[in-house]
């Protein structure tokens, strides 16, 4: 008898073990990319692991939080809503760069919906 249940536990001892390691990877894997702004030398907002640095938003106003940020950060600063960065721009110089100059390598942007109007 303890030999079969030696036997029915090593596997799922090693299940376990795969298992957490499999966990631990896709973890891993997941949150690497959190380092990007860090990677960068721009100054982010450190997130939270699947909710990114979106956090301190709820039940507040987004402009009050964007003033916030602003203050502490500074014009340019990165921040992560779930796993996408994202990299808020609050300069004028730099916008119209972004938005006018370099359009075609800025592209990607998200749009905002205002009051029904796209911006």
């Amino acid at each position: 008898m303890d030999a079969i249940s030696g036997f029915v536990l090593a596997p799922v001892g090693l299940t376990l073990i795969l298992g957490s390691f499999l966990i631990f990877l896709l973890f891993w894997k997941y949150n690497k990319k959190y380092d990007c702004w860090k990677k960068m030398g721009v100054p982010y907002i450190k997130p939270y692991p699947i909710l990114g640095s979106m956090l301190d938003i709820y039940g507040k106003l987004l402009h009050e939080v964007e003033v916030q940020r602003y203050k502490k950060y500074g014009s340019l600063y990165g921040h992560f809503v779930g796993a996408y960065t994202m990299l808020t721009v609050g300069d004028p110089e730099h916008l119209r760069n972004i938005l006018v100059k370099d359009f075609h390598i800025f592209s990607n942007r998200r749009a905002f919906k205002t009051g029904g109007c796209d911006i």
